[in-house]
């Protein structure tokens, strides 16, 4: 089974970025993947109740479910253009 810490997480995730991709690039993308687990974390650490943290969590699965299909769609789209 994977190991499941957040580095571990992010090194799979960088394993598929562009090979020629510049330092600045891949430093961008690290701080966003790390803003975005620490974002989706730190709302959860702060919902206090668990019926809210349900929602919370499930809202937060869609909205990260609905922009990464926005961004795969429009690289769709300059790939064909």
């Amino acid at each position: 089974m994977a190991e499941s810490t957040v580095k571990a997480m992010w090194k799979r995730y960088a394993a598929v970025l562009p090979r020629d991709a510049s330092l600045v690039q891949l430093r961008e993308t690290e701080r966003a993947f790390y803003s975005g687990g620490y974002a989706l974390l730190a709302g959860i650490a702060s919902a206090h109740n668990l019926p809210h943290l349900c929602e919370f969590l499930m809202a937060a699965r869609d909205e990260a479910h609905d922009r990464l299909t926005e961004l795969c769609a429009e690289d769709l789209r300059r790939e064909i253009q």
